[in-house]
């Protein structure tokens, strides 16, 4: 949705309260409308705010572009580092992650293209997945492998995801890894 304030407008006052009006996009439109605004369906260098949903699509790209001030839209979380410790019958290396929270998964196992490679005959060539939510949350979930992966000794059922905190233990097959987010 594409906002006009009028210059006479309160523009604090605009925004808080249609903040605080979530109904229908009739309703939301009228509000607009009834506080001086202009709705429209395009973006263009003369949009003075666009009003962005969870699934904002080029419209928003296009007022970024432009540098339309944005309502509603989350500003995007930085990429967060993690610092996997890999400790292998051979010895103990340290290997970052860089994480999208929300983003996608990064692979864990044996082939060399996995994220996280774990050259280890225990471990499968795709082994597990590691995910970081939106809130910066780390799970990990077992993609089907032969030997296992556990989380504090505890095996993880095929499919299902567990929240990974600070000091957890994950063991993908015989190989135990420590993740910590990196300061």
């Amino acid at each position: 949705m594409v906002v006009n304030v009028a210059p006479q407008c309160d523009q604090a006052r605009f925004i808080e309260n249609l903040r605080r009006d979530r109904a229908f996009l009739s309703a939301i439109t009228a509000k607009i409308e009834s506080l001086g605004g202009k709705v429209s369906s395009s973006v263009s260098k003369k949009t003075q705010y666009v009003l962005a949903g969870e699934d904002a699509g080029s419209k928003l790209e296009k007022a970024q572009k432009l540098g339309v001030p944005i309502i509603g839209a989350a500003p995007p979380m930085p990429d967060i580092e993690v610092i996997a410790r890999v400790t292998l019958p051979s010895g103990t290396r340290e290997v970052p992650l860089l994480f999208k929270p929300g983003g996608r998964r990064l692979n864990v196992g044996r082939a060399a293209d996995n994220e996280l490679t774990l050259n280890d005959a225990s471990v499968s060539k795709i082994h597990a997945a590691l995910l970081m939510t939106g809130e910066g949350t780390l799970l990990v979930a077992d993609t089907g492998s032969t030997n296992g992966t556990y989380l504090n000794g505890r095996r993880i059922s095929y499919g299902e995801s567990r929240l990974i905190e600070d000091g957890d233990v994950v063991g993908f097959g015989d190989v135990e890894v420590r993740l910590r987010k990196s300061e």
